[in-house]
């Protein structure tokens, strides 16, 4: 998988991009309009495609599991994927990314409703800002999903702290997290500090991943338990 380029912003940040979701065809409306931190979740990037395509070769089937994206951006592709295969899933981000996330899915509602319906998975969204909100007031979780959330280095130890509280609430909780290699610091941090609070911590190997949706660039880790 080649990372997305930036030669085009229009095509970056402004166009619909479409998207294969386990057959069906989907379009996702990307913008540049959200305000400050959550303006990154105006695309669509290339590790939620890894870690999307990640779950139907994990679970044939996620029927009656509750599964639970952090920063799930204007496409919450993550949330829609794991409704497909059955769970209850919800998706969210900051008030203007979920609100752009649910006009997304609205737009591509006769997909998703048909999806959901062979499966009997739920796709909702809801607004939660990391470092403010508890984290009772989300379900509890069998999964834990985030993609490209470790971009702000500010940003990653609220999320790593609500994760902890996730899995505090629901301790059977399993989490996968991935991203694109950047060598930014808040890459960094959530590779130092992970290993130290979660009890497992494995970074998959390339060859478990999706062939069309994998590269050496992308990490995805898998996470349980506390220490």
């Amino acid at each position: 998988m080649k990372e997305r380029g930036w030669d085009s912003y229009r095509e970056r940040w402004l166009d619909s991009m479409k998207v294969d979701v386990l057959g069906e065809q989907m379009a996702f409306q990307q913008t540049d309009a959200l305000a400050g931190d959550g303006n990154v979740g105006g695309t669509l990037w290339d590790a939620s495609f890894v870690l999307a395509n990640y779950l139907p070769l994990k679970y044939k089937s996620m029927k009656g599991m509750k599964t639970v994206e952090f920063g799930c951006g204007v496409s919450a592709i993550t949330t829609i994927f794991s409704g497909a295969l059955g769970a209850h899933a919800i998706a969210t981000d900051l008030p203007d990314v979920t609100k752009r996330a649910q006009e997304n899915i609205t737009r591509n509602l006769a997909a998703v409703r048909k999806l959901t319906a062979r499966s009997g998975g739920e796709v909702h969204t809801q607004p939660f800002v990391w470092g403010q909100d508890n984290v009772t007031a989300l379900p509890k979780a069998d999964l834990l999903l985030c993609a490209e959330t470790f971009y702000y280095e500010h940003l990653v130890d609220p999320l790593i702290d609500v994760l902890i509280g996730m899995i505090q609430h629901s301790p059977k909780a399993v989490g996968i997290a991935a991203h694109w290699y950047r060598g930014t610091e808040g890459e960094k941090i959530f590779h130092t500090r992970g290993p130290k609070v979660f009890k497992h911590w494995r970074e998959l190997d390339p060859s478990e991943l999706h062939p069309d949706y994998t590269s050496e660039n992308v990490a995805v880790i898998v996470f349980s338990g506390l220490l």
